[in-house]
């Protein structure tokens, strides 16, 4: 997973929402949930979106298996 204790993510954003290109509430470029999700589904993964134990944002690789 990745997270941060940043501003979080509004109530009313969805997964499907967030991921989309172009979509960036904070003057980002919205390009970057959006591979990630490419490259998730591309694997046969998911990705889990959520807030952070300090209240910001947090995404998680559902799926994964490790190697080694």
């Amino acid at each position: 997973y990745v997270a941060d204790d940043g501003p979080g993510l509004a109530v009313d954003d969805s997964v499907e929402e967030l991921t989309e290109f172009g979509v960036s509430n904070h003057g980002g470029t919205g390009i970057g949930l959006a591979i990630v999700e490419c490259v998730a589904a591309a694997h046969g993964w998911e990705l889990d979106i959520g807030e952070s134990e300090s209240g910001g944002f947090r995404t998680t690789l559902v799926g994964v298996e490790p190697t080694g």
